[in-house]
């Protein structure tokens, strides 16, 4: 076959003069150029090729590179997209001038990979006169076309080729005989293809920034109000209640079922304690509290394996009563503080141990304490010291803030306890306060419900009223709480309390604090408006009115919060979190840890015109009010959810449950709403050392006890 040789390229010249500058030029490049073409088949052309007056001019560089290619490397899809394919005629032309000029190699590192040897040898004449430089234009030659025998391969390859292979062109419709295609029909299809997604790409996507190489796509924000978002959210509630089927009946049942024992397995974990569940055994309990024993009975009602005993015998495991028994007490053992950790996180738990055999196996082999079927339980902590009277809270949060150098009027109003009328704290407090302009409160520390509370309007008639029960030849040896008096926010015209539960778990030596996050409105106590031109202390009846609106839900006060503003969650939750967890500490070291016993406390909340909560009170053995249904559902959640932590971790439900007894779960909730506030492994040991470095042993106690 015979090879036409191409014409040599005309490159512009110098003169001899630029002669010297131009061949030093020439052989700086050379060096560089070779360093760059290491690992390519080597097309350079030595230093005889051209004549050695020969130089490319610079000023025509831009002119050799017109035609060229921009090189689609590290392009975005978006670009790729709107480039003709690689099975169009245009970009076959292209490539084919793209692979001539990538075919020469010259020494000069001006003259790049841009120019074929054909359209270099149209301008260089001279060049031919060399043997052997038409040796190298020849095999230039033969490699440039083996190169586009190997480029044509490479568009067989290509993927709009193989697309039109693979029976999908047109939009993606299928064709039924491929192989009978002619090529400009295969051509056709991938350009259709490629139009449709050119159209597409117009239609959602925002224009290429023309300095950066990069798809940003420019979109509106809108600032959408509350009560849109509030829409949109319960339409997609309602969108997703109406996909989810109804369950039936029995698959309720059952899911509650599972939930249950589930819970009650994970909290045992978390105590790091097993008791295996059995179906023979038969547990008894005893209520001596006429005033909630209905709400105890129900939730009892669906714990089938528990049976009510009429009398205090030894086969009693549960015990609850109204005042804390000593007789019962006293058969508990005493513990030591546990100080080990949790082993792993809980939620992987369930997985790993699903039936009986299963939480076996995982209690032996993460050494959690198999504890004898044979327990004692009481709704009361032992009455060594009375750790719940007023005089005891200012007493013990005191001392802590003064052990932790913490501010006490950030928990509870200035408070004090007066012992005797010549008292140091007594004479200090009519000093420091004697031009103060609060009001304050007066009461007993042993504090009864036909005892009265007297509001004092300064400290000259605090110290009047002190002087004169001080006095009284009938009086018991017995102290007064003087504290500072906070004015709540007003409910439609109302004073409110919150109240809300706390309950402390004593189970394998390890003592832990919950916080009940529901609570509900309270009419508060004191109601006065303002003091009369000659008394200056107005006594108060601390007796039960019968008042209307007395209890108002929790619903209604977080929306008179937020009416006016308030930010309940984020603001006044919080603190009243961080209150009674520091509250648990200050009483902590005081408690005698015993197996197995829990404690429910309600606590008075106060919220005052500036949203910071304040601790009052905590009041023991909590009267429930049933007469209102609201407060009858509350009262059955909470108690409900105690028995939960505290009873149901000692013993767990049989494994299987009869059909007549899966109908009562009906009534239980699958939320727990106590929210943990204090664990003794964590915090117990430094408060033990950071009590006993500090002070001696000076407890804040009644005088009857």
């Amino acid at each position: 076959m015979k090879l036409k040789i191409p014409q040599v390229l005309r490159f512009q010249t110098e003169t001899k003069s630029q002669q010297s500058n131009s061949i030093k030029d020439l052989d700086i490049s050379k060096n560089h150029d070779q360093t760059q073409q290491q690992n390519q088949k080597s097309h350079q052309i030595v230093n005889h090729y051209f004549q050695p007056k020969l130089k490319v001019i610079t000023s025509l560089k831009p002119q050799l590179l017109v035609n060229q290619i921009p090189i689609h490397q590290n392009k975005s899809f978006r670009e790729l997209s709107f480039a003709e394919s690689s099975g169009s005629p245009k970009s076959k032309r292209e490539e084919k001038f793209d692979e001539v000029c990538s075919s020469f190699r010259g020494r000069i590192q001006s003259i790049k990979q841009q120019m074929s040897p054909y359209l270099i040898n149209q301008q260089s004449p001279p060049s031919m006169r060399n043997l052997e430089s038409q040796k190298k234009i020849q095999e230039n030659t033969f490699q440039y076309n083996r190169h586009q025998v190997n480029k044509q391969k490479e568009i067989d390859y290509s993927p709009s080729y193989q697309l039109a292979q693979n029976e999908y062109m047109n939009n993606f419709q299928q064709t039924k005989s491929p192989r009978h295609l002619v090529p400009f029909q295969i051509e056709k299809s991938v350009k259709d293809i490629e139009r449709s997604i050119k159209r597409q790409n117009e239609k959602y996507l925002s224009p290429i920034s023309a300095e950066k190489n990069v798809v940003c796509p420019q979109i509106k924000q809108f600032d959408k109000g509350q009560e849109f978002k509030e829409k949109n959210y319960n339409k997609l509630k309602q969108r997703k209640k109406s996909i989810h089927l109804p369950q039936s009946y029995e698959d309720v049942i059952n899911r509650k079922v599972k939930n249950f024992q589930k819970s009650t397995f994970q909290n045992q974990c978390i105590h790091l304690i097993y008791i295996r569940p059995s179906a023979i055994r038969i547990q008894k309990y005893l209520l001596k509290d006429v005033k909630n024993e209905e709400l105890l009975r129900k939730c009892f009602s669906y714990r089938w394996w528990w049976q009510e005993s009429t009398n205090q015998g030894e086969d009693v495991e549960f015990f609850w009563y109204s005042q804390a028994s000593i007789s019962f007490l006293n058969k508990q053992e005493q513990r030591h503080i546990s100080d080990k950790k949790q082993f792993q996180p809980f939620e992987q738990i369930v997985k790993k141990a699903q039936g009986v055999e299963d939480q076996m196996k995982f209690a032996i082999e993460n050494k959690l304490s198999l504890l004898s079927p044979i327990i004692k339980v009481h709704n009361h902590i032992d009455l060594s010291y009375p750790l719940w009277t007023k005089k005891n809270l200012i007493g013990q949060i005191i001392k802590y803030c003064q052990l932790t150098r913490q501010y006490v009027e950030n928990f509870i109003p200035l408070s004090m306890v007066v012992d005797y009328l010549g008292e140091n704290l007594l004479s200090e407090f009519l000093k420091n306060l004697n031009t103060s302009t609060s009001v304050w409160v007066v009461r007993k520390s042993d504090f009864k419900e036909d005892d009265k509370i007297m509001i004092c309007q300064n400290t000259q008639s605090v110290f009047n009223h002190l002087s004169k029960e001080f006095k009284m030849s009938n009086r018991n040896q017995q102290s007064f709480i003087v504290q500072q008096f906070i004015s709540s926010f007003a409910y439609q015209e109302i004073q409110l309390d919150l109240c809300y539960y706390l309950l402390i778990t004593q189970i394998n030596g390890i003592v832990r604090g919950y916080f009940f996050q529901q609570f509900y409105g309270q009419q508060s106590k004191i109601q006065f408006s303002n003091f009369d031109n000659e008394s200056r202390i107005i006594q108060i009846e601390n007796s039960k009115q019968e008042i209307q609106n007395q209890y108002i839900p929790m619903k209604n006060i977080q929306n008179h919060f937020k009416k006016h503003n308030i930010d309940y969650k984020n603001k006044i939750y919080p603190q009243i979190k961080h209150i009674l967890c520091e509250y648990l500490k200050s009483i902590f070291i005081q408690m005698p840890v015993k197996d197995h016993n829990f404690e429910l406390l309600k606590v008075v909340i106060i919220i005052d015109n500036e949203s910071k909560p304040w601790l009052i009170n905590t009041e023991s053995n909590p009267v429930f009010e049933t007469d209102l249904e609201f407060m009858k559902d509350y009262s059955q959640l909470l108690l409900d959810n105690v028995l939960q932590l505290g009873l149901d971790i000692l013993f767990p439900s049989p494994s299987i449950w009869p059909k007549e007894k899966k109908r009562d779960i009906e009534i239980y909730q699958e939320i727990n709403y106590f929210d943990l506030v204090f664990d003794s492994r964590i915090e117990g040991k430094g408060l033990k050392s950071l009590f006993e470095q500090n002070y001696n042993k000076d407890n804040y106690c009644d005088d009857e006890y």
